[in-house]
């Protein structure tokens, strides 16, 4: 007598007992989510600061660095210039 597709074992004591292995894959996956979103979390709170940070510069500050101020948000996420156009242009 198995509980649906859990392993299961047969109890010494009886035939009719049957106990479930326990399994600590759920903390696992509980663990790894909780990490991940925290890792997003702190991800985010790095890109508005670093996005907070150059448009608080002027813009000539901006073109010596290689930006413009449209640019901000995509350089600042790692996303490539549009085609044709390199964000290192002066």
């Amino acid at each position: 007598m198995a509980m649906h597709s859990h392993p299961t074992l047969r109890d010494p004591r009886g035939p009719a007992r049957v106990t479930q292995i326990s399994t600590p894959g759920w903390r696992i996956r509980i663990a790894g989510i909780v990490a991940r979103s925290w890792r997003a979390f702190e991800r985010q709170r790095w890109l508005t600061r670093d996005i907070a940070h150059l448009e608080g510069m002027d813009d000539r500050l901006l073109r010596d660095i290689g930006i413009y101020r449209w640019e901000i948000a995509d350089y600042v996420r790692g996303r490539r210039a549009a085609p044709g156009r390199t964000s290192t242009r002066r």
